[in-house]
């Protein structure tokens, strides 16, 4: 197989592997790229700078998720704790022990909010727009819980009935909007790198015969305008749907694309 058709590849499987969860798409860059021989290098192209501009935030990736998984473990701790401590407390006492449980709880989402959007603050493949935009919608929801929390320290909530109330109204507009700016950053990382993927073609058209070329390159060219319409999509179901379909078709194109070389090596052996 052609060697930059061997780079070429791998690095479209780098980039649909950033669809999927961080850790999953740093370990498929990982296993797919030592298989580009050292011959094969060559000086790096304005795409191979923005893969390697995201791949290079790995360890930071790695923190996010030990953080996370940490402050996570220790909600459920806190959960499992809460609902012992409510059913053994005196009737007297049991919606005083409601409301520090849920405040308690209520502090380390905060906490899991503040690392989300730092992480997402140090993106590097993805537009600032939609970094901005998520960021704000999480630290929205943060203070939202914050303010909650003051509230049931302020003595403001009397009753379960009223702190379930207060629970209910986090998840319009606050949560809502935070899940739907969320969809929309990792559709908006899943069109820059489609995007990145048409460089590709464009810097190295010798991986491919130019019929071939043009049809794969039509085939993602489609799907980076399908996911940039899904930008303006506002329901969180729609979006959800629309991004799983993205998904389906640009792995499509890959297949087509990993087909071709394929043949073309297979054809080389004779």
């Amino acid at each position: 197989m052609h060697m930059r058709g061997i780079a070429l590849i791998t690095g479209i499987l780098a980039s649909i592997s950033l669809f999927a969860s961080p850790a999953h798409a740093y370990r498929q860059y990982r296993t797919v790229e030592p298989r580009i021989p050292t011959s094969a290098l060559h000086a790096p192209s304005r795409s191979d700078q923005f893969t390697n501009a995201a791949v290079g935030k790995r360890p930071e990736t790695q923190a996010f998720r030990a953080k996370k998984d940490a402050l996570k473990s220790k909600r459920t701790s806190k959960k499992r704790e809460c609902r012992e401590l409510i059913r053994n407390a005196p009737s007297g006492a049991m919606v005083r022990q409601t409301l520090d449980c849920f405040a308690g709880i209520l502090v380390l989402e905060q906490e899991l909010l503040r690392q989300k959007a730092g992480y997402i603050e140090g993106l590097a493949s993805v537009s600032e727009a939609a970094k901005r935009t998520a960021v704000f919608a999480v630290d929205s929801y943060r203070q939202a819980l914050g303010q909650v929390v003051a509230n049931i320290e302020g003595g403001a909530y009397t009753t379960v009935e009223s702190l379930k109330e207060a629970r209910k109204s986090l998840k319009h507009p606050y949560k809502s909007q935070m899940r739907i700016a969320l969809m929309h950053l990792r559709i908006d990382r899943a069109a820059q790198w489609t995007g990145q993927i048409l460089s590709r073609f464009a810097e190295d058209a010798t991986a491919f015969s130019p019929s071939d070329s043009d049809r794969i390159s039509c085939c993602f060219a489609e799907q980076k305008s399908a996911l940039e319409g899904l930008l303006a999509v506002e329901e969180y179901d729609a979006l959800k749907a629309g991004y799983r379909q993205a998904q389906s078709d640009v792995k499509f194109c890959i297949q087509s694309a990993r087909e071709v070389l394929r043949l073309n090596n297979t054809g080389e052996q004779y």
